[in-house]
């Protein structure tokens, strides 16, 4: 399901995002629980973007990922893997890009995502 809602200044395309009620815009997420939804469609300065809810996305890493993929967990409206207490339902996919000297993914790289 997509949407176009009013986000906060500092959105960006791809990052995740969650709705504040108190600010009433959409904030980059801090975490995986509960709504959140991918920009998909932004133009630059604009208050206003398209927010995609479900399905397969795309958004950035913010630490370094191992190409496995993994649990989904989020903070300021980027990914990681934590199988830990990531998300249960909700996934970084596997990758077959550019790695680092260790094997693993450049934190800031754009990954697939289930959400």
């Amino acid at each position: 399901m997509k949407i176009r809602a009013t986000v906060a200044d500092d959105v960006e395309l791809y990052d995740l995002v969650t709705f504040n009620e108190g600010s009433n815009v959409w904030v980059k997420a801090a975490s995986h629980v509960g709504l959140i939804g991918s920009i998909i469609g932004i133009d630059e300065g604009s208050t206003e973007a398209i927010i995609d809810l479900n399905g397969e996305l795309k958004a950035y890493t913010s630490r370094v990922v191992t190409p496995n993929g993994g649990c989904l967990s989020v903070e300021n409206g980027r990914v990681f893997v934590d199988n830990n207490t990531g998300s249960s339902h909700r996934f970084i996919f596997p990758y077959a890009g550019d790695l680092d000297q260790d094997g693993n993914i450049v934190a800031g790289s754009l990954v697939n995502i289930i959400i």
